[in-house]
């Protein structure tokens, strides 16, 4: 592990929507974290609404995937992102 890379071996599972939570999940992507993130169609990250760029910017380095968290295969989906590590 480089000094660059404190988080390594660290998932984080971001399903924030306001500008700080992605913006310390990017943080954490930056030092070697895996960083998840996880949308609800009704419910994106507000940083898209700033444009494409500062979405694409806030949000580097991040697996994305989209997810309805009211229903079963959601939530059953979303647990399995969770549990791996």
């Amino acid at each position: 592990m480089s000094e660059n890379n404190i988080f390594e071996g660290i998932r984080v599972i971001d399903a924030s929507t306001v500008l700080a939570g992605p913006l310390i999940a990017n943080l954490l992507g930056d030092f070697g974290a895996e960083v998840i993130k996880i949308e609800q169609p009704s419910k994106v990250d507000q940083t898209r609404s700033f444009g494409e760029g500062t979405w694409k910017v806030t949000n580097r380095n991040k697996k994305a995937i989209t997810l309805v968290f009211n229903n079963e295969k959601g939530m059953q989906l979303y647990y399995q992102q969770v549990s791996k590590g």
